[in-house]
């Protein structure tokens, strides 16, 4: 979804929100694992596509967190919703703050099955991409 991954940055370059990493887990209330539910939980860790893209999708405070690093000129992350057989977020760079599309995901056996649209408006990619855990 991004542009080039960069391997490192300058710590006082970007202000980034504290977002746990990838394999770590929170502990977390039973309300909140209620709210995101088992079949939440699967999608819980790292990702490979297709296509050589890697994302993380995390566990934070009883919601699905998706975060797709290319630093230093993007971060794309967004919080997971319920929507039918699809979970659903709105993908912002958390660097400029500008919003980048939706992204929907829904478990394919043991693979994630992604689409992506750029605007709401817009409909979601027919056939998109499908991802290992790594």
């Amino acid at each position: 979804m991004g542009g080039q991954p960069t391997c490192c940055v300058a710590e006082d370059t970007v202000q980034l929100e504290n977002i746990p990493a990838p394999g770590t887990n929170e502990v977390l209330s039973s309300r909140a694992k209620q709210d995101v539910g088992q079949d939440g939980r699967w999608f819980a860790g790292e990702w490979r596509t297709n296509q050589g893209l890697t994302y993380s999708i995390t566990e934070v405070g009883g919601v699905l967190r998706y975060v797709e690093d290319h630093l230093p000129k993007q971060r794309l992350t967004g919080d997971f919703k319920p929507q039918g057989e699809w979970w659903e977020a709105t993908i912002t760079n958390q660097i400029d703050g500008e919003k980048f599309g939706q992204l929907r995901i829904k478990r394919e056996g043991d693979r994630i099955h992604s689409s992506f649209k750029p605007q709401a408006a817009a409909e979601f990619c027919a056939k998109g991409l499908v991802a290992d855990r790594i």
